[in-house]
């Protein structure tokens, strides 16, 4: 177990998807009323 705030499967698949379009962190946890911080260490962790 880790201490991530934990993402679903289809939010992941989300921000791989808009990370790919260029779009930037903030704009991507706007989308997904997420903190800005859990997208950023989830792109940071998966690339």
């Amino acid at each position: 177990m880790n201490n991530y705030t934990q993402i679903s499967q289809e939010e992941r698949a989300i921000i791989a998807d808009l990370w790919r379009r260029g779009k930037s962190y903030y704009y991507i946890a706007k989308w997904l009323k997420r903190k800005y911080d859990t997208i950023k260490n989830e792109v940071e962790r998966n690339g």
